[in-house]
């Protein structure tokens, strides 16, 4: 009787020992080496990816799901080598969900959390086609989620994410706090944004989450955007973000697509900031497709300082190109003498 006993002891031993851990204890520890910098994604991910793939339970589904979006969307605040990871090897476990007999709830979500990790034109264009060919009879809900991310896919524009590093720095996590506190998220426009309103800080901190220092905005580049002086931004601390661009590899070479560079669109800064871009190498020769030049600019734009420390630096007009630019001359002497000087060989 005891040996039976402990027979069934011993069973009921060994099946509680081989119980999977709870969906919930594993999600908390990946969560939390997220937080703290500790994260080792195959490490701590691929078992819930795993588990989502293999339970029959839908609430463990959603929590594994709910658990990737929260790291793993493309703009949050989560580490580039985290949200690089997921966006790149959560997508099979997530499209097998999608195609599975689970609850619709769960298929929908599966689907709908590519669109939040940024995943590649491929992924999405499998994700489109499960979506299409459902055979369910909730086919037209998960029909409409691949609509939605039909469109994303076309409609999403610059959401490039950095480059990821093989590791999390502590100047990283650093950075995607000061980021948070600002409630500016980590993603290629906020650097374009961040360089308008001259907030070096801001822009440094985008830098050290992986951000390149020449991401592709909408309109222009990052240093481009330091240099739009549309509005009372203070010269030094729109040149202390040039200042931290350039440090991090912005092209001070770079031109639109009608070949106007950083110089032609700093006309309208203060005098500070064209001789900061004099300083670190801008050509002040350098001509559009219109043949204009930042000179040429700056005497249209009635913009008599900044023409006077381009003049000071070497910038010359044609007599023939003052007289087409001026249909009338100027009246004050100080402008006549720039001018004078402008064309001076």
């Amino acid at each position: 009787m005891r040996t039976a006993l402990l027979v069934v002891f011993l069973g009921a031993a060994s099946v509680y020992a081989a119980k999977p851990p709870a969906v919930e204890a594993m999600i908390a520890k990946a969560t939390a080496a997220v937080a703290d910098g500790s994260i080792d994604p195959a490490r701590d991910f691929t078992p819930l990816l795993d588990r989502l793939v293999s339970t029959k339970n839908a609430s463990e589904q959603d929590d594994i799901i709910d658990m990737i979006e929260a790291v793993g969307e493309w703009d949050s605040y989560s580490p580039a080598m985290v949200k690089t990871w997921l966006r790149e090897n959560a997508p099979p476990a997530l499209l097998a969900v999608a195609k599975s007999k689970t609850d619709k709830s769960v298929r929908e979500a599966a689907l709908m959390v590519l669109r939040d990790l940024n995943v590649a034109d491929a992924v999405f264009d499998e994700a489109i086609a499960i979506a299409n060919a459902d055979p369910s009879e909730a086919a037209s809900s998960i029909r409409f989620r691949g609509e939605l991310l039909k469109n994303w896919k076309e409609s999403r524009g610059v959401t490039s994410l950095p480059v990821a590093a093989t590791a999390i720095a502590d100047k990283e996590l650093a950075a995607l706090a000061l980021l948070k506190r600002s409630r500016t998220r980590p993603v290629p426009s906020s650097l374009g944004e961040a360089a308008m309103h001259g907030d070096a800080a801001v822009v440094e901190a985008l830098l050290d989450t992986g951000i390149s220092a020449n991401a592709a905005q909408m309109v222009g580049s990052p240093l481009g955007s330091a240099v739009s002086c549309f509005d009372d931004v203070p010269a030094e601390d729109r040149i202390a973000t040039i200042d931290v661009l350039l440090a991090r590899g912005a092209d001070l070479k770079w031109k639109d697509g009608n070949d106007n560079t950083i110089l032609l669109f700093a006309v309208d800064c203060p005098v500070p900031v064209v001789e900061r871009l004099i300083a670190a190498g801008a050509d002040i020769h350098a001509k559009n497709v219109m043949d204009m030049t930042p000179l040429k600019i700056a005497f249209a734009k009635g913009r008599w300082s900044v023409a006077e420390a381009l003049v000071s630096h070497g910038a010359r007009m044609s007599r023939k190109e003052i007289d087409q630019l001026f249909f009338e001359k100027p009246d004050d002497p100080a402008k006549l003498a720039l001018i004078k000087r402008a064309t001076a060989k």
